[in-house]
């Protein structure tokens, strides 16, 4: 069965459920808080950004629209100019990213019922 946009939001939401699997400031960051790609083995903290693109390569869909063009598609929507403004602002908190993904889920799996 093919992975959808819902799969890859459901994938994101659970590479950064432990807050300490976030991070700001950087994609991605090795167990050691050295920056990493967030595709490697070793990249363990990622930025929603660098989360995002992880998952959006290791499981990629047929659709036009993958994880990370909808997260951004979004994050506009809401006023933010790019990933960055949005997670690496200093008010954001591991909580805020965590409901925006839901809020995301929510909406497609909204759709997905129409």
């Amino acid at each position: 069965m093919a992975v959808t946009l819902l799969d890859q939001l459901t994938s994101l939401r659970t590479l950064l459920i432990p807050e300490t699997a976030w991070t700001k400031g950087a994609a991605a960051l090795d167990e050691d808080g050295v920056v990493a790609l967030s595709i490697d083995d070793e990249a363990v903290c990622f930025c929603l950004y660098g989360a995002a693109r992880r998952i959006a390569i290791l499981e990629p869909i047929p659709e036009e629209v993958d994880v990370v063009t909808f997260v951004i598609e979004n994050l506009k929507v809401d006023g933010y100019e790019n990933f960055a403004t949005f997670n690496d602002a200093e008010e954001t908190t591991h909580q805020d990213v965590l409901a925006f993904i839901d809020r995301l889920t929510t909406q497609q799996m909204r759709l997905g019922a129409a």
